[in-house]
């Protein structure tokens, strides 16, 4: 990008429905966008999203503008979505999932709604309803986790045919644990630490949770080994999805882990911060899904302008 050019973003066609949740904020787009360099698909999938988990784990939450962020991570959920389903498209024409064609409607949406408000009513809550939250989403982002650990180790240790994966991109042995070599979540390895410290306290019985990730872990490698491949993806989109699916894991990771320390620590602003998380994910989660799963044939990526 050079010093002179726009770098707001030009948005295509994508749903949208009038809602109580999220609010279109092109100028705070704008922002975020011209704060950093790249690609649209490294700006729109990754390093805004990665941006603004940071935010909500480390700034002042009093001063996040949620409903904007909220639009922000439903275009990028939409859009990657879209992006995949074009870049399977290309290496595989005859993949089950291009046989798939649901046009996102107001019921989709709704579904996504729901979720962002059940979230946002714990962040606005007093501080027994922000843990009672948190007390009934950690096992979710737990499954999310497993699963999104499992398909990303499979399309690293299966990369396509003459590509090799990057040595050391995701290092997790074990429960919540994972690292990665690409940049982290501002304040995600303060959670892993603080979780770590819990085991180690004695207040969290790891077995049925280890259990539960290794569960949800064999179904992503399971869909990513069966169903859906990454065979035929030239070098630079591999290596994009392996970018944005890191920066989902950590999502995940950064959720799970903030809800079941909020939990067992008794930490309110901690549980707060995690419900902010929580309803982040939805749009990037919900939203993906629908962009994946829309075969319309004039589905196109924003653009910098």
């Amino acid at each position: 990008m050079t010093a002179d050019r726009d770098p707001r973003l030009e948005l295509p066609d994508h749903p949208w429905f009038v809602n109580d949740v999220m609010v279109q904020d092109h100028a705070l787009l704008d922002r975020l966008v011209e704060a950093e360099p790249g690609p649209v698909e490294r700006l729109l999938f990754g390093r805004i999203p990665l941006r603004v988990f940071g935010d909500a784990l480390t700034a002042d939450i009093t001063t996040l503008p949620l409903p904007g962020l909220l639009w922000i991570m439903h275009l990028s959920g939409y859009f990657g979505g879209v992006w995949l389903r074009r870049e399977i498209a290309r290496a595989q024409p005859d993949a089950p999932l291009l046989g798939v064609d649901v046009e996102p409607d107001a019921a989709a949406f709704g579904e996504l709604t729901d979720a962002q408000a059940a979230a946002l009513d714990a962040v606005r809550g007093d501080e027994s309803s922000a843990l009672a939250f948190a007390s009934t989403r950690f096992e979710a982002h737990l499954e999310s986790y497993g699963y999104n650990r499992g398909y990303l180790t499979e399309i690293l240790e299966a990369p396509p045919t003459g590509l090799a994966s990057p040595p050391g991109f995701l290092v997790a042995p074990g429960l919540l644990d994972a690292r990665y070599s690409v940049d982290e979540i501002r304040g995600l390895p303060d959670l892993v630490e603080r979780f770590a410290m819990q085991v180690t306290s004695g207040r969290i019985d790891t077995d049925d949770l280890s259990a539960k990730q290794a569960e949800a872990h064999a179904r992503g490698r399971s869909v990513w080994s069966t169903g859906l491949s990454v065979q035929g993806f030239p070098q630079e989109e591999y290596e994009q999805l392996l970018e944005l699916s890191a920066y989902f894991l950590q999502g995940t990771q950064a959720a799970a882990l903030a809800a079941i320390v909020a939990t067992t620590s008794g930490d309110a602003a901690l549980a707060r911060r995690g419900a902010i998380v929580d309803a982040l994910l939805a749009p990037w989660s919900v939203s993906y899904r629908m962009g994946l799963l829309d075969g319309r044939l004039d589905r196109h990526l924003p653009s910098l302008r």
